[in-house]
């Protein structure tokens, strides 16, 4: 296994690790870091470094739905930690080169794998390692050749302490800046990296053998996280996947509109066509009201306290614009799960006016926003506490609402 090393004289700004250092060496990671305080962020992560997971199991559903329900037949989330194969194969996609398949049927919040990457390192802008200088005639272009000639050679530098397996998965996936200045180590990168966590200040960006192959959507039908701790990325169904379907992600802002996504997908050599990008004028404009979800926990709280107030004044407009980003294909979004929720804490406050004949809707979308929320990062969104103080808020609120309500419930009915 390759031990630290330090760089070449011109390069001493950067630190080159193999991580973490267990002796697995298929899995281990070369990192550029550019600071010995990055590398300090890096090894100092608590329970730093965990096995890459096998499985994952979302402890949000049992406590959530027991907390909204005695019915103990109701899918509790048990077994969804068993390890099973991986349901996917890296295969050709026509028009689009190789992509990820699945090879079975996988469920909405189904964890589908998780990798550690083969090159971790800063954003290709910032390896230059030296702090570059450039004289005041230096052209655009010009700048950008010298930093990329810089970046190859820390890369070089990476890509020798590579185990040669690793080499060879590295250098087998897309390129698609060979023409621009990039050495082909640095084209690999640029092509196939993923944003996967900052330290000391400095975003860094890993590339994946089996994740880097996984093609773009403007409705993407995976979301991901990094995991520091195992220094891996998880992947995760968004919505159903059928057997044989191709598993998406996305390069680029998906609530920006068509022309943006355009020009952001360009240096990828990808011209989309999908029906965001072909009947964008609708697209676009649903995708600005998404982009515009705010938090709705104070409206939520001071509607679930005015009994005078009809009962569907929010469940309706929810409910509606749930239908809209899930005709976008855009259930992987933060506005997403964060509409979930607040359709969660709006039926909440109905169950108790209501009863029955509210607890199916409720139950359904809180096993959904649980089942979405357990696909991404820790404290992404809010943390647990916050959820559980909302969700006492509101349910004060609207055991007072039932208290001075005229019998028979408030006005209005629910919108399925």
């Amino acid at each position: 296994m390759p031990v630290d090393a330090p760089p070449p004289a011109a390069l001493v700004a950067n630190i080159f690790t193999t991580q973490p250092q267990d002796g697995a060496l298929s899995e281990n990671v070369e990192c550029i870091l550019h600071s010995a305080a990055a590398k300090q962020e890096l090894i100092e992560y608590p329970n730093f470094p965990q096995p890459t997971p096998r499985s994952h199991t979302n402890p949000l559903i049992p406590a959530l739905l027991a907390s909204l329900s005695d019915d103990k037949d109701n899918n509790n989330g048990e077994g969804q930690g068993a390890e099973v194969s991986a349901p996917y194969r890296i295969a050709e996609v026509p028009s689009k080169g190789l992509g990820m398949l699945a090879t079975r049927a996988i469920p909405q919040g189904a964890f589908i794998m998780s990798e550690r990457p083969l090159l971790l390192g800063p954003q290709v802008q910032h390896l230059d390692g030296h702090n570059m200088q450039f004289t005041a005639t230096a052209t655009a272009r010009q700048r950008q050749r010298a930093i990329f000639t810089e970046a190859e050679k820390n890369l070089r530098i990476a890509f020798a302490r590579m185990d040669p397996t690793n080499q060879k998965a590295y250098m087998a996936l897309h390129n698609a800046h060979q023409s621009d200045g990039s050495g082909p180590i640095t084209g690999v990168m640029r092509t196939n990296a993923y944003e996967v966590c900052r330290l000391d200040g400095q975003t860094y960006a890993g590339v994946f053998k089996d994740l880097s192959r996984i093609n773009h959507s403007c409705s993407p039908n995976t979301t991901s996280h990094f995991d520091r701790a195992s220094l891996s990325m998880l992947l995760f169904a968004v919505r159903d996947i059928p057997s044989g379907a191709e598993i998406t992600s996305h390069y680029c802002g998906l609530l920006q509109p068509r022309a943006a996504r355009a020009r952001a997908l360009k240096p990828y050599g990808i011209r989309c066509a999908c029906a965001a990008c072909t009947d964008h004028a609708a697209s676009d404009a649903n995708r600005l009201r998404i982009s515009r979800v705010t938090d709705a926990v104070p409206a939520i709280v001071r509607w679930a306290g005015s009994p005078a107030l009809p009962d569907d004044l929010l469940l309706r407009p929810t409910l509606a614009l749930l239908q809209v980003i899930e005709a976008e294909g855009l259930e992987g979004s933060q506005a997403y799960v964060r509409v979930l929720y607040h359709a969660v804490l709006i039926l909440q406050v109905l169950a108790v006016a209501r009863g029955a004949d509210m607890d199916r809707l409720l139950l359904a979308r809180a096993a959904k926003w649980a089942t979405l929320r357990g696909c991404r990062s820790e404290g992404e969104g809010g943390s647990e506490a916050q959820f559980r103080e909302e969700r006492e808020r509101v349910m004060a609120a609207a055991l007072a609402r039932a208290g001075s309500a005229p019998e028979g419930g408030g006005e209005g009915r629910a919108m399925e």
